[in-house]
């Protein structure tokens, strides 16, 4: 049996309810991560995200390496 997305104390209030939405919606939406460059070609690089994801039931889930993602470079002087 699948185990269920929410559990009771999560819509136990108005807060709860909120708290449980936004958390989903982030947990799905990545902004900005830290992350390990293994390998690098041209203006390219692949990188293993640093911090775990979070399954349904709260466990820890690892990342695979994202490859060929461009390098942009903000410098300032």
């Amino acid at each position: 049996m699948a185990q269920p997305l929410s559990n009771p104390t999560d819509v136990n209030s108005e807060m709860n309810a909120q708290d449980f939405m936004l958390r989903q919606f982030l947990g799905k939406h990545v902004f900005i991560t830290l992350g390990q460059v293994v390998a690098v070609e041209g203006e390219f690089i692949d990188v293993r995200p640093m911090v775990m994801g979070v399954a349904a039931d709260g466990s820890p889930v690892e990342h695979e390496v994202i490859y060929n993602l461009p390098v942009w470079r903000l410098q300032g002087g």
